[in-house]
Formats: structure tokens, sequence, C-alpha cells
């Protein structure tokens, strides 16, 4: 007699498949926040790179055009006009704080005007001038136009500066990186910036620091108007006292 053999199937229970589905939830919701915050501190890191490399192309254009940072818009005209990489833009003079790297692509970035290190890898750029790393402005104007009682209301006081007659050259800006999550950190009376700031300086090096370990920004910042760019102070934009001046403690 052949004796009778009962098979057995494996398998999960509909209870089973709910517990393992609701593990999988629970674990993702615990891993996705770590993953997210490691993504941003990995694309912070590509950003300081930029702002470093960035740094160092100015100097190499201060090199090569009488020691000027980006000198691309006339102080005494309406609107200048700004070409580079197959682009033209005509704006109002502080505006070279966000379109210099229209004038340095053809020389310095091989002639793109959106190279991949104009922006921030945390951004998704949708408007075709933006540039997540903001130009001073403390080189484009007189000391005296950095300071509450100097600054004159004419534009008399504007003007184009060179790199060397900066003073502080490792604690003095020349670029401030507007962060996809953060934004530009603005001088307000009734709040600080909390976190870490991107700036490139002007001795080629790079950093990011919080606003207690920097000096806060003429809070006018370039006053706005009909050449302005914007009428608020902005850390490593607006430095006190211009190139004079030092954002770094």
């Amino acid at each position: 007699m052949t004796p009778h053999v009962t098979e057995s199937r494996a398998g999960f229970t509909l209870v089973e498949l709910i517990l393992v589905v609701a593990l999988i939830g629970v674990l993702a919701g615990l891993l996705l926040p770590t993953l997210g915050r490691a993504r941003a501190v990995a694309q912070d890191t590509v950003s300081l790179s930029n702002l470093r490399s960035h740094a160092q192309n100015l100097a190499a254009y201060a090199g090569d055009w009488d020691d000027y940072v980006p000198a691309i818009t006339h102080p005494r005209a309406t609107l200048s006009v700004i070409r580079g990489g197959g682009e033209v833009h005509t704006v109002p003079y502080f505006h070279a704080a966000y379109l210099w790297n229209i004038a340095l692509c053809d020389a310095y970035y091989e002639g793109q005007a959106r190279h991949a290190s104009f922006e921030h890898p945390g951004f998704k750029i949708v408007d075709a001038t933006w540039n997540s790393y903001l130009l001073t402005a403390s080189y484009m104007a007189d000391t005296g136009y950095w300071a509450a009682e100097t600054r004159l209301s004419d534009a008399s006081q504007l003007g184009h500066s060179r790199l060397s007659r900066t003073l502080f050259a490792s604690q003095k800006v020349l670029l401030t990186e507007w962060h996809p999550r953060f934004g530009l950190a603005f001088v307000r009376s009734d709040e600080t910036p909390e976190w870490p700031m991107g700036l490139a300086f002007a001795d080629g090096s790079a950093s990011r620091l919080r606003p207690e370990h920097l000096i806060r920004p003429y809070p006018l910042g370039d006053g706005g108007g009909p050449q302005g760019f914007l009428s608020i102070g902005v850390y490593g934009m607006h430095t006190a006292f211009g190139w004079r001046g030092q954002d770094r403690r």
C-alpha cells in the first residue's frame, strides 16, 4: 500500500501581508528623512565647490581686466547691455550682481551662459537668467556708499573698485549663495537667519558660516531705486564700508 502524502503549501496569509507592508512603510518613514538629509549635505558640498571655482575665476578675470571685479554695468547709464554665451541682457547698474556669469561665460565657462556650476544642485531652474551665486555689490560703489552716515542720495558714489584694494581678503565676501531651502540671508530687525550660509571670499576660499560668525551687512542694501537690485541688506553682498570692510569675524 502506498502511503498518502499531504502536500503543504508555504505562503503568506492576508494578515501577514498587511503586517509586512506596514513594516516596510515604517522603515521607509524612518529612512527617508535620513536619506533626504544626506542628499542635502551632498548638494551643499557641491555648492561650496562651485563657490570656490567661481572665486578663482573672478580672480582670473581681475588679472585679465586691470584688477577689476566684473565691471560690466555703467554707473552713469540708465541701462547697460551685458552679452555672453549668445545671450543679451539690458539691466540697471546693480543687476550685475546676478548676471556676472553672462559676461564671463565666453572666456571662463566654455561659452555656456547656463553652465551647471551657476546653479546650486538643489534648485530646479525655470528662469533663464537664474544664478545661485550673487556677486557682492560692495565693489560697485565707493566705501562711503556702504555706511548710513556717508551715503549720498545721488549716483555720485557709484563706481567699480579694484580687487587688490581689499583690506581683508580672507574675510571679504565675493559671492553669496542663494540657497534652495533657505533663500538669501537678509538682515531684518526682528529676526536673524539661523542657517549656515555658503560664501566665497576674495582670497579664493569658500566656507559655510552661521550668522554669529559674520558681521551684519549694511541694512539698506544697494538702495533699490532705478539703479538698484536689493534694497535690504544681505550677508556677504552689502559689506559695511565696502572693500575696506569685512564679512567674517
